[in-house]
């Protein structure tokens, strides 16, 4: 294997121009006669060295891996260290009064029939959709959006950004209220 991989290294060195300064290094004689070896072609040369030893080296270790058995996703990782990645939204009897399920809202986004949006601050966790009323008649009054709705886990995944990222994206007016200060106004 090793002799493989280091007979591919040199074929790939002669076919670039940089292996082959390594291999023949630009050298310039002096006026006394003496051979002196370029910085770069004396560069390009340990460079060389080192992706022949890397190449034949690595061979050892690729052979030993083996397939990790843990759940490993981008949610629950090193680069993002998200847990709680098993929350699945809003539960139906966690929401008190009438409410459409978050599936049902994002099938209504697709058709076109939402008219706005209200979220409440501070992280948008509840949520309020107008709907379009029956054919001749005004809007539905705002129902809350429920079951499935992706609450704000400060040290997980799940956020409201998601919904409010989508209604964004289509187009559908949006804004956050803050609750208490309608009376101010």
């Amino acid at each position: 294997m090793k002799v493989t991989l280091s007979l591919l290294a040199l074929s790939g060195l002669f076919f670039s121009g940089s292996g082959y300064n390594a291999i023949r290094p630009n050298t310039r004689r002096m006026h006394d006669g003496r051979k002196v070896i370029g910085r770069r072609a004396a560069l390009h040369t340990i460079s060389f060295g080192a992706f022949l030893a890397t190449m034949a080296g690595g061979a050892q270790f690729s052979a030993a891996e083996e397939p990790d058995p843990r759940n490993l996703n981008a949610f629950n990782t090193l680069p993002f260290a998200y847990r709680k990645s098993e929350f699945g939204g809003l539960k139906a009897s966690d929401i008190e009064g009438d409410s459409i399920s978050y599936a049902d809202f994002l099938k209504a986004i697709d058709s076109g029939e939402v008219l706005f949006v209200e979220f409440l601050a501070p992280d948008g966790d509840v949520a309020f959709a107008t709907l379009k009323g029956k054919e001749g008649e005004s809007p539905a009054a705002p129902i809350r959006i429920g079951e499935g709705f992706p609450v704000e886990i400060h040290d997980g995944w799940s956020s409201p950004a998601f919904a409010i990222r989508t209604v964004k994206e289509k187009g559908i007016p949006y804004k956050f209220t803050v609750p208490g200060l309608e009376k101010y106004k």
